[in-house]
Formats: C-alpha cells, sequence, structure tokens
C-alpha cells in the first residue's frame, strides 16, 4: 500500500475496527519492537557512537 490507494487505507482501517483480536496483536507487536528497537540507552548509544 506504499504511495498509497486511499480506498485501501480505508479498507484496512475498517477492517481494523472491526476486529479487536488483530488489534491487541497489532499493538502487541508495535509495543515489543518500540521497546526492542528504540529505548533510550540504545539511542543514546547510537547518538554516541555518530559523535
Amino acid at each position: 500500500m506504499r504511495g498509497g490507494v486511499p480506498e485501501e487505507a480505508a479498507e484496512r482501517i475498517v477492517t481494523l475496527l472491526g476486529d479487536a483480536e488483530l488489534r491487541a496483536r497489532m499493538g502487541e507487536r508495535g509495543r515489543a519492537w518500540v521497546e526492542k528497537k528504540w529505548r533510550w540507552d540504545l539511542l543514546a548509544e547510537r547518538l554516541r557512537e555518530l559523535l
């Protein structure tokens, strides 16, 4: 869907609105990804390496 077709986005949103289990799974996966990749200690280390 990258580049985006509004109808496709709308369909996916409607699917999410109608599926609580899917929303929960996506939320859990999203949170796990953020906690793994975007922790403050990791960001600080990356910045330190750049400097």
